[in-house]
Parts: C-alpha cells; sequence; structure tokens
C-alpha cells in the first residue's frame, strides 16, 4: 500500500513538472524600427524580470540582422514576461514618441512566441516623432476671473482659439495646474511653433509681471514631452499689481541748501537730471523719499540736486516687487 502511494506520487509530481515546462516557452523578440536621431551602432539591450532588469546585460544584446532590425530570443520562463529596451543603462530607457514614461511591456502564456516592437524614442535623445505636445500652466495672477476661459493661440491656429474647446486649458484637480495639448504638424518643426496665453472671448493677453508685452512664446520640444510655463499678469489687470520700489534718503550733507529740490536720475527716464516726475518728497522729519516703478530688468540711478550733475548714489534693484531702499548721501 505505501509502494501504491509512493508510485502515485512520483506520478503526480511528474505531471505537475510537464505541465509547468509546457509553460515554459522561448520568445523571439523583433525591433523592425528605432527612432531616426539613434546614434549610429548603439547597441540595444533588452532587459525585464527574466535578468533582474539589468539594462546593459551583455548576454541580451539584441542582433542587428541584415534587413536592420534588432532581434533576441528569450530563454523559457514560466508566467509572465516583463520588459523594456535601453542602449545599455536607465538613461537611455525606451520612452513613448512624446518623450512620457512607458509601462513595461508584457508578454503571458496566450500570446504569441514572437513579436515585434517599433521604438519611439530615447530618454536621453529630443523626440523627434511626437505629432502633439502639453503645456503645463502652472500659475496665473490672483486677480484672474474665475469666469473666463483661458486659451492658448499661436501660429498652429492663425492666433485665435475661437470656440474650439480644444484650445481652452483645461484644470487639473489634483495638481491645480491648466493645461492643453497642441498639434506639431509632420511637416513643421516643433521649434518653429510659437504662441502666447490669452484669456476670454477677447482674447486679452499675457504680460510680465510688470505689465510689459511679452515676446511670443517658442514651442521647445523636449525630451520630457512637455513645456512648463507661468502666466504673471493680464494687459488689462496689471494696473491692480504694484510693482514699485521705494527709495528714502536718510541723511543728506549738511551743507545742502534746505529749499534745493532732489532728484532721481536713471535708466528709466533717460538719466534726465530735475526731472519734476522724479522728484524727492521731504517728511516732516527731514527724509526724503521717492516711489518709481520697478523695471524688469533692474533700476540703476543716481541722485541730484536742482538739475545739478548726477553724484554719490548708485544702486540696482533686482530682487523683489516691493522694496524700500534707505541711502545716505
Amino acid at each position: 500500500m505505501r509502494n501504491k502511494k509512493k508510485f502515485i506520487n512520483r506520478i503526480f509530481i511528474l505531471t505537475l513538472l510537464a505541465v509547468m515546462l509546457s509553460s515554459c516557452r522561448e520568445v523571439v523578440i523583433t525591433i523592425d524600427e528605432i527612432p531616426a536621431n539613434t546614434p549610429a551602432g548603439a547597441a540595444i539591450y533588452v532587459t525585464g524580470n527574466f535578468n533582474y532588469w539589468d539594462p546593459g546585460d551583455n548576454n541580451f544584446q539584441m542582433e542587428l540582422t541584415k534587413d536592420s532590425t534588432y532581434t533576441i530570443t528569450l530563454p523559457k520562463v514560466l508566467g509572465t514576461v516583463e520588459y523594456k529596451f535601453t542602449r545599455g543603462d536607465w538613461t537611455t530607457v525606451e520612452k513613448n514618441k512624446c518623450g512620457l514614461e512607458l509601462a513595461d511591456r508584457v508578454l503571458t502564456r496566450n500570446d504569441n512566441d514572437s513579436v515585434v516592437h517599433t521604438i519611439e524614442s530615447w530618454s536621453d535623445l529630443d523626440p523627434i516623432n511626437c505629432d502633439s505636445i502639453t503645456i503645463v500652466l502652472t500659475g496665473i495672477p490672483p486677480e484672474t476671473p474665475m469666469d473666463e476661459q483661458i486659451k492658448i493661440a499661436g501660429n498652429f491656429n492663425t492666433w485665435n482659439p475661437g470656440n474650439d474647446s480644444s484650445y481652452v486649458l483645461k484644470p487639473n484637480p489634483e495638481t491645480n495646474e491648466l493645461t492643453v495639448t497642441i498639434p506639431v504638424d509632420s511637416g513643421r518643426s516643433p521649434e518653429d511653433i510659437v504662441y502666447k496665453i490669452v484669456r476670454g472671448n477677447d482674447l486679452k493677453s499675457e504680460v510680465d509681471e510688470f505689465g510689459n508685452k511679452v515676446d511670443r512664446r517658442k514651442l521647445l520640444l523636449s525630451k520630457e514631452g512637455r513645456v512648463y510655463i507661468n502666466v504673471e499678469g493680464w494687459e488689462d489687470l496689471t494696473v491692480k499689481r504694484l510693482n514699485t520700489v521705494t527709495i528714502v534718503l536718510t541723511d543728506v550733507p549738511e551743507n545742502t541748501p534746505p529749499f534745493d529740490d532732489i532728484y532721481l536720475a536713471g535708466n528709466f527716464n533717460d538719466w534726465q537730471s530735475g526731472d519734476p516726475a522724479y522728484r524727492f518728497f521731504r517728511s516732516s522729519e527731514g527724509k526724503y523719499a521717492i516711489t518709481i516703478p520697478r523695471l524688469e530688468y533692474g533700476l540703476s540711478f543716481k541722485v541730484t540736486r536742482e538739475g545739478g550733475i548726477p553724484r554719490l548714489l548708485t544702486d540696482m534693484v533686482t530682487n523683489s516687487i516691493t522694496r524700500i531702499i534707505t541711502t545716505t548721501i
């Protein structure tokens, strides 16, 4: 009786092994196309759960065939095969056509024993086959009306998004960002695409934080597959924002004539001395102060007296939207 049980157990184990071995199979993987900007002569590897995800395992370097395809036969494995392609390390792993992350490729038991793939782009190289790109707006001015749509206008829609909802930036509730995806024509280089962000049906344009018009943005297709931008102001709302600097003279020479006016001259008024628009006001405490708009590229200035020669004081203001400078002459 005991021998009979041993025999049955052996039959069961052998049957189980046979089933397991029948589940193992060789898989032939072929790459029929790679990006045109792939370095000449670059080796291509397959990596996956069959080699502990080693991206540059020489045992899994694919063979370049006479018909310019790459092929490899994977060893017999049990269960699901997961894999990706690289050029030798993880910085060169394959990406999708717009340079975004790809999920692991998967083969299951029911799949064919021969599969063909196309590599669309590499992590370390700009994607050249992308037919669209996503623009992410990470910030807008706090005074932006909530009931107005924010749109994109560019040379891809004749600078007029109209009522086309595809050109409306849509909110991402998880990140509080606004996104829009625009087409990249196959006959046009992405670097040729220019655009700007507009607001409302009358297309009020974005400006910089100082209220100045901004240059048309260039769409530079990056390997990240996305472009991140920020709108600092709107042409019709900048008056509500303070972009000023206050300059205070805490002391002046004792021999300063008591009734002489003191002026500011600088790169904001073509260095004009005695400009009444830039006259210091004197407080009851005897201090002189003036508040002026701050320029994007900084303020360079000197202090003058009653149209005299600019003298003694120079400064550069670049760091903050509203700032007080105290100084002595």
